[in-house]
Formats: structure tokens, C-alpha cells, sequence
């Protein structure tokens, strides 16, 4: 008897950015248009919203986002190698969210659409102090990209919120040892002081789990780890999300298996 599957709360597909052509279209899976056929909007102009909050029309001919695409593709700098998580928000309205090679979320300047006030130079200079930081942490991850297979693509789980996350792969290293965190990640203000995650898997279990730290800022998932990975069947090749929901000395995070 095959087991029940759990369909997502809130529908997703992800599209990774492997060749130039992706900067003029797009596809979505073809297995995705279960979730728009009950909305009748197999057809017609798709709006996508980003972190930049802003909303971009874009022309859905198919499978495949065309007019439009390269203004959005263009105006949120996407690269060959970046992934995105697309987030159905009923109709043809998506949230975008922009994953880059250090497998965390592409971090944006901000942008301001009215008159800016006068700052002041302490303001400015702890500005410059934290671009040239993210220069920094974004050159160091470029050395250290995961690639992900194409089945992973396929998988559509993921239950993506406002809060960071980040997203890694399962080697065999990590079902016996520890789960490496990004870099920018583990160095970021949300887990910078998390000296232990309580991890809530996908059926709703809590699973207490050690944040190891290295002199040179590297972090690992350590003591409970072990056990997560292997009460939730997780094998190499496997590409799992987690999104801190809870930062502080004692993190909470949610699992999603994409």
C-alpha cells in the first residue's frame, strides 16, 4: 500500500538560473500546473512580488514567463548559477525569492522610492562598514558552491515564510558527522549568538540540536543532528531548507525537504 503523500499548504516550484537564455525566459514545472488549474490561470500575465517590494508583470505563455522576465531578471541582477523559489499566492500572483551560489538568500541595497533625509556620518560610515562586509562574506562563498541535482528540482515542498533561511545538501559526511550552515549564514545577526536549534521536521517533532562553531566563524549542526537526519529518512543527494523562525542563544527552525 503506498504511503499518503502531504500536499504543501502553500504550493512551490524552484528554477535554477544554468544559462544565459534565462535572463530573456523562464519555465515552471509542468507537474505545477495541478495547483493553477483549479484558479483557471493556465494562461495570461503573471505578477511577481520580490524583497525589493515591488511587483513585476510578466506575460505567461504556457509553462513559460516571457514578456517582462528580462526586466525582472535584470532589475534583481540574476546570474547563471543563482536558484529562485517561486511561492503561489493564488491566481497567477508568485512571491520570488533569490538564492545565490552561497545557497542563502541574495541580500538587496536598499531602496527608497521618496526623499531621503540627511544622514548623518556615523550613519554613513556604519553603512560603508556593512557593504564592504557583505563583499567580503559573498567573495569567500563563491569558492564553496553546492551543486544540486536536477531531481532535487522536481520536488515541490517547501513552505517558505518571511524569516531567514538557508538551504543545504545532504553528503555522506553529514548523515554520520554534522551539517555544515553557510557561511554568511552562521555569521549572520539571526544565528550569530545560537549556541543550539530546536529543529520542528515536517510532521510537527522537536528535535534539539548543538550549533558548533569554529575559531575562523564556519558553524556546524552537531550533537542531535545524527538523530534528525536519520528519523527523517534524509540520503545523500537530498536538499533540504531551514528557515529560523525564532532567533537568540537558543534558535527554533523549521525543516523543509525540498
Amino acid at each position: 500500500m503506498a504511503a499518503a503523500r502531504i500536499r504543501p499548504r502553500i504550493p512551490h516550484f524552484f528554477q535554477f538560473i544554468h544559462r544565459l537564455s534565462h535572463s530573456q525566459e523562464i519555465s515552471m514545472p509542468a507537474a505545477f500546473l495541478r495547483y493553477l488549474t483549479a484558479d483557471k490561470c493556465e494562461k495570461g500575465e503573471a505578477v511577481l512580488r520580490s524583497r525589493l517590494g515591488e511587483t513585476w508583470r510578466v506575460k505567461l505563455n504556457g509553462l513559460r514567463f516571457q514578456q517582462g522576465w528580462e526586466d525582472f531578471a535584470r532589475h534583481h541582477d540574476l546570474r547563471v548559477g543563482d536558484f529562485l523559489v517561486f511561492r503561489h499566492g493564488g491566481g497567477l500572483v508568485f512571491d520570488v525569492l533569490v538564492f545565490d551560489t552561497s545557497m542563502c538568500e541574495r541580500e538587496y541595497p536598499l531602496l527608497s522610492h521618496v526623499k531621503q533625509e540627511d544622514h548623518t556620518d556615523e550613519e554613513m560610515e556604519e553603512t560603508r562598514m556593512k557593504e564592504e562586509a557583505a563583499k567580503d562574506i559573498q567573495s569567500k562563498q563563491k569558492a564553496t558552491r553546492i551543486p544540486i541535482s536536477s531531481k532535487a528540482q522536481k520536488k515541490i515542498a517547501y513552505s517558505a515564510t518571511k524569516h531567514p533561511f538557508f538551504v543545504a545538501k545532504v553528503t555522506p559526511y553529514s548523515l554520520k558527522k554534522q551539517m555544515a550552515i553557510p557561511l554568511a549564514f552562521a555569521r549572520s545577526k539571526a544565528l550569530r549568538n545560537c549556541s543550539q536549534v530546536t529543529i520542528k521536521d515536517e510532521s510537527g517533532r522537536s528535535w534539539p540540536v548543538k550549533v558548533n562553531r569554529k575559531s575562523n566563524g564556519r558553524a556546524y549542526f552537531g550533537a542531535g543532528w545524527v538523530g534528525f537526519s536519520a528519523a527523517n529518512g534524509l540520503k545523500k543527494g537530498d536538499v533540504c531548507a531551514f528557515e529560523l523562525t525564532s532567533g537568540g542563544k537558543l534558535g527554533v527552525m523549521e525543516f523543509h525537504l525540498l
